[in-house]
């Protein structure tokens, strides 16, 4: 068991740098407190498109060693209504475990675009809102849920398999219109239940990134490795100067201001210019900021 020193330790390892958020985050991932030894565990991350909530998701898995299933909250309906009924989120969860039932019993549920789900303010039945509202309280208060059984056979002939949600941890995850959300009531005002927004142990609020931010991310280690493996194996070996990072992070800013916006150039940027070098021929190549302004400036 990691302690909360080492758990904050690696949050930062993994890119995720704000201090508060990693205080939280490392309660979360941490094991032996008592408040959370018969519920799953949940936050809602709020923020706008591109501050990082589902990069913030993908820490959280990566510094766990947990599996952890992305849900679209758009794609999710009542039960007996068109759309994924809400098992389906733990029947995902236990396939991605390749039946695994004990890891599945430790997975992280992401909900994204979860301020879709809020009630509808339109007369009639409301399959897509307080419906799904409601079949998550149970889930999250901790019970057993019973899901498909995806490997029916004669030596496990049981048709469905019972997960035990009290040690999962749920991250739900979504823009708000903006709005920060930072406590049940904001959740409230937003068009949730009590029930649900009573039963999230803590909220967090991301910020666009600033200029520093996108630079520090820019300089790390989390895009280069790849494309340098990538390159590697089509034979072609490429390095970056410092000035190809630094213009990466003040280009992205202009271009943005937020974390895809660094994905997105790194992307069209070095990958594109790996495929034409391969495709030429080309064994070497270094980046520089003169590859980024040639399409950015």
């Amino acid at each position: 068991m990691k302690t909360l020193t080492k758990l904050n330790q690696s949050l930062i390892d993994n890119g995720s740098e704000i201090s508060k958020v990693n205080r939280i985050l490392s309660i979360l991932l941490s094991d032996g407190i008592r408040a959370f030894e018969t519920k799953a565990k949940c936050v809602v991350i709020s923020g706008e498109s591109g501050s990082g909530k589902t990069r913030l998701a993908n820490i959280m898995s990566n510094v766990s060693y947990r599996t952890m299933v992305t849900i679209d909250a758009k794609d999710l309906s009542e039960v007996g209504y068109t759309g994924k009924d809400p098992t389906t989120i733990f029947e995902k969860l236990y396939l991605s475990t390749e039946n695994d039932k004990n890891k599945a019993e430790l997975g992280i549920v992401h909900i994204d675009e979860f301020d879709k789900l809020c009630a509808s303010p339109s007369v009639g039945k409301d399959v897509n809102g307080v419906g799904i509202q409601q079949s998550l309280l149970k889930p999250l208060d901790g019970i057993e849920v019973g899901i498909n059984n995806p490997s029916v056979s004669r030596v496990n002939p049981q048709p469905t398999v019972n997960l035990n949600t009290k040690n999962m941890i749920f991250i739900l995850t979504g823009s708000f219109n903006g709005k920060p959300i930072r406590t049940p009531n904001d959740l409230i005002k937003c068009g949730f239940i009590p029930e649900l927004a009573n039963r999230v142990d803590f909220f967090l609020h991301l910020d666009r990134p600033s200029e520093e931010t996108l630079r520090r991310l820019a300089a790390s280690d989390e895009y280069y490795g790849a494309a340098i493996e990538y390159a590697s194996s089509n034979k072609l070996e490429i390095s970056f100067k410092e000035d190809f990072k630094t213009k990466l992070a003040k280009f992205a800013y202009k271009l943005g201001g937020n974390y895809r916006s660094v994905s997105y150039l790194f992307n069209n940027v070095v990958y594109g210019k790996i495929a034409e070098l391969v495709i030429s021929g080309s064994t070497e190549y270094v980046f520089s900021g003169e590859d980024l302004e040639l399409d950015y400036d």
